[in-house]
């Protein structure tokens, strides 16, 4: 079945990036279709992302304002959250508890000082496997 717009009930579609577009050939603005049920889109761009190997997971514990853009915020906030979640649950449950407590600065902490540099290295091969499609 089809949309007014076009596009086809039951898939979903995202307009991807130039810089996405670039490293797969293709156009700015480009339609990829993904069929219902399949991968979530945010997923495929974190993917591509991913394979690029560009922030260490202390760097993107470190993101702000002033040093951050929607990629280093979304695709790989995503992928360090995916990561984190998947990897170290103990160390997220320790941060979400102090944060929902309302101790931020101990929050902060358990990422910033008790985590630190110490998974950057797993980190660094998991987007390896993440990238391959895992």
């Amino acid at each position: 079945m089809t949309a007014a717009n076009g596009d086809t009930l039951g898939e979903t579609v995202v307009l991807t990036d130039s810089a996405d577009q670039q490293a797969r050939g293709g156009h700015a603005g480009q339609r990829l279709r993904v069929k219902a049920g399949g991968p979530v889109p945010g997923q495929y761009v974190s993917a591509v992302q991913a394979a690029k190997h560009t922030y260490k997971l202390s760097t993107l514990f470190e993101n702000t304002y002033a040093n951050s853009d929607t990629t280093r915020t979304y695709p790989w906030g995503y992928l360090a959250v995916r990561h984190m979640a998947e990897n170290h649950p103990d160390d997220v449950q320790r941060m979400l508890a102090r944060f929902r407590a309302g101790d931020y600065a101990g929050g902060y902490a358990v990422y910033h000082d008790g985590i630190g540099t110490r998974y950057d290295a797993g980190f660094h091969q998991w987007l390896t496997v993440c990238a391959a499609g895992a």
